[in-house]
């Protein structure tokens, strides 16, 4: 037998046979581990493993061409590391076949030939197990239910085998904390899951609407039966974990939400808790609810598919609804026996997969792969997990939107002549497509037209404000950007789901276009915006909105201290991703809750915002107070935990109206924190820190018992334009800061003479 063992090894092992310390005869009776032990005499212990390796494969040689077939589709261990074992049930029915599964002993386990091709060392004990999950399996395998589906304590069976494997090879630590726990803790609260099911069902409505005016048919024959599918569907993912409504395979990686599933399986506190995470936060949490809006629109798309083929068979009355049922239970099948199950199915499939924004488009496509690239790049850190958390279904959102939005209405366009070509040979899908694309773009631009004129310009904010003054007026606002405000809240768009695209672009054209021209670019922009919410972009927005936010310096500032503001703005980005990420949003929802204000803390301190999301903790941090010397209140219990920062009450103050629409006009005065603006406050903070707070709460407070004053009951303000207006506030804000200052002891610096 030839060996292909490195020279400098083969003169031993040569010598060492020549001086009869052992024969080929010798190495062929010993076993595995005998064989590794002999052969770690004459090097080192990977070496003996590899040489190991290629003595056993010699050994099954008449196997030879099953190992070098079965072998082109095993993992390395770095894809291990990736893939999670994809397909790994054929692998090993494929090792089983070939003896390497089945050791009848230790004696007959080749231990170093399965660690080659499996990627991953196991023991004899070991592999006698997977030996008999593998038995297992192949008897409950051929057992249905009633809808044509593995049975429950198959799909059991085999989610058991995928955590044996995990635990023999778990995932390392690192790749648990970052990837699934800290991601966990970004969903963990109850507005996490209140946030999808109200998506799912805004863009269930949406779907089903179209749905029915693309098929020209109200509903199906076999309601009864798609019901039982849901109740079922919802059943055995909570059983088992297996999404069978949207599922092509069962040795396809399993997924939640669109992201892959990244196994906790094996010893230690970190996987224990990943474990948990896994079960509760995105099992229980975010995927069950999202696993029955896929089952309702897979079973809807099916009953209405099946009765349409049912009736084009000439069909009528019951043998219509009992064909379109044999079509339907065939549907249900992982595979279909039927071309027309098969078509069925996958119609339904693509229909679920869209309504729940788990298709595979343009817009996921691209973001997954630049979080891909980051996550190769940064290895077991998987920095694109970090910055960019969730991709696939956020992404879909905003998709979906764009081509509400009218995108999809300009793609059917585009595509109409070639479908309808497709269609004159038999092939009505193109054309279904079209039709669904063009029912997406109007249905949608309805829907937000409809919804846009229910408010005026006025109770939409739109992106973040790059003007300090601006910025400064939308925290007095109380308000948040892309909401609206409805009953004295501001609400978050992200509640519009499908919509929000088009509905954001009318309210830009609305409440910044000048002319028809002007409002279809303000109308683009504000689509635009929405894309630029797409994961692959959205932490680059979050660090220049962060930069913004800290950037307020005056223009007579130095570069040095420009560059400085924007280190910090970069600094309180990463404080953000690390406070986030290690306090559960649970945990944050009941601090908020327990409490009656805001809390101040510095932005570029990880360490005080963490203080600031504890329950209790948060506290002994200062209340938070406005320009105005306001303190600001947290939302109630119940909001923060429904709907968290998403839905704020809005401040409808006189003075805080009468800012709002000099700010509309153009002529908004001076509302910066002089904190932050004024020379003459930052070295009074140098020369009284004891008094640095009193001072500043007592301007802040007269300022605004004189501005709102003078806005009830001085003539001369009624009487000026807003240009006027705006003079007369900035000047009693003037005096009212020079008062406190003086009031307060500010000596101003004197100045050193040369």
């Amino acid at each position: 037998m030839s060996l292909c063992i490195p020279k400098e090894i083969s003169q031993k092992l040569l010598s060492a046979a020549k001086a009869g310390k052992f024969t080929i005869h010798d190495l062929t009776t010993m076993t595995s581990d005998e064989r590794h032990s002999f052969f770690s005499d004459y090097m080192d212990g990977q070496t003996a493993q590899e040489v190991n390796g290629l003595f056993e494969r010699a050994l099954v040689s008449t196997q030879k061409n099953a190992l070098k077939n079965w072998a082109v589709s095993v993992f390395t261990p770095s894809q291990q590391k990736t893939e999670r074992y994809k397909n790994v049930l054929k692998k090993i029915n494929q090792l089983d076949e070939l003896g390497l599964l089945s050791p009848e002993s230790s004696e007959s386990f080749m231990r170093d030939l399965v660690a080659e091709k499996l990627g991953v060392s196991i023991s004899a004990e070991e592999a006698k197990n997977i030996h008999t999950r593998a038995a297992k399996l192949e008897e409950l395998s051929t057992k249905t239910d009633k809808f044509g589906l593995p049975t429950i304590p198959y799909l059991k069976a085999r989610r058991d085998m995928y955590n044996y494997l995990n635990e023999i090879a778990p995932t390392p630590r690192l790749r648990i904390m970052t990837s699934t726990i800290a991601r966990g803790n970004l969903l963990f609260s109850i507005k996490s899951p209140m946030t999808n099911i109200i998506g799912n069902t805004v863009m269930g409505i949406q779907e089903s609407f179209t749905r029915r005016l693309a098929e020209r048919r109200f509903g199906g024959s076999n309601t009864e039966y798609a019901i039982e599918y849901v109740k079922n569907a919802v059943k055995v993912f909570r059983e088992t974990g297996y999404d069978i409504t949207r599922t092509v395979h069962l040795d396809d990686t399993q997924k939640t939400l669109g992201e892959e599933n990244i196994s906790s399986q094996g010893a230690g506190t970190t996987r224990k808790v990943g474990r948990f995470y896994e079960d509760f936060v995105f099992k229980g949490l975010m995927a069950t609810p999202d696993v029955a809006f896929s089952a309702t629109h897979f079973a809807d798309s099916a009953n209405i598919a099946t009765t349409k083929i049912a009736g084009l068979e000439g069909l009528k009355g019951e043998a219509r609804k009992k064909r379109a049922l044999e079509i339907f239970k065939d549907a249900t099948r992982i595979d279909p026996l039927t071309e027309e199950g098969m078509l069925v199915r996958s119609q339904a499939m693509a229909d679920a997969m869209y309504a729940t924004f788990q298709n595979d488009s343009y817009y996921s496509t691209f973001a997954l792969a630049i979080r891909k690239m980051v996550n190769t790049f940064s290895g077991d850190l998987r920095l694109g997990d970090q910055l960019m958390p969730f991709v696939k279904t956020p992404a879909n959102v905003i998709g979906v939107g764009v081509d509400a939005a009218g995108i999809g209405a300009i793609r059917g366009l585009w595509q109409l002549r070639g479908a309808l070509e497709a269609a004159s040979l038999g092939n009505p899908q193109p054309l279904r497509g079209v039709i669904r694309d063009m029912t997406h773009s109007g249905l949608g631009l309805t829907l937000a037209f409809i919804v846009a004129s229910m408010f005026d310009p006025e109770d939409y904010i739109g992106e973040y404000p790059t003007n300090p003054k601006e910025q400064e007026l939308l925290r007095l606002k109380r308000a948040s950007t892309n909401s609206i405000r409805i009953g004295g809240k501001w609400v978050s768009l992200d509640y519009f789901g499908a919509i929000a695209a088009p509905l954001v672009g009318i309210m830009y054209a609305r409440k910044y276009g000048n002319g028809m021209a002007d409002g279809f670019i303000r109308y683009a922009q504000g689509v635009g915006a929405q894309v630029v919410k797409i994961p692959a972009f959205e932490g680059m927005y979050d660090i220049l909105k962060n930069v913004k936010e800290s950037v307020v310096t005056s223009e007579s500032a130095s570069p040095n201290q420009k560059a400085m503001e924007l280190l910090k703005g970069g600094f309180v980005t990463v404080s953000d991703f690390i406070a986030s990420r290690v306090v559960p949003a649970i945990v944050y929802d009941l601090g908020k809750a327990s409490d009656e204000y805001e809390r101040e803390y510095n932005k570029e301190d990880a360490f005080e915002k963490i203080m600031s999301r504890l329950p209790f903790i948060r506290e002994s941090l200062p209340v938070k107070k406005d320009v105005l010397g306001d303190p600001v209140k947290t939302e109630s219990a119940v909001s923060q935990f429904l709907f968290g920062a998403r839905v704020k009450t809005a401040n409808q103050s006189e003075l805080v109206a009468e800012l709002s629409r000099l700010s509309d006009s153009g002529n908004l005065p001076a509302i910066t924190d002089v904190a932050k603006t004024s020379s003459r406050v930052k070295e009074f903070k140098t020369q009284r820190p004891e008094k640095y707070d009193e001072m500043l709460n007592s301007f802040k407070t007269r300022y605004a018992d004189r501005a709102e004053q003078m806005i009830k009951q001085s003539s001369e303000y009624r009487r000026g334009d807003d240009e006027k207006k705006a003079e007369l506030l900035n000047k009693i804000r003037t005096e009212e800061l020079d008062e406190a200052l003086r009031r307060y002891g500010y000596r101003k610096p004197r100045k050193t003479g040369g």
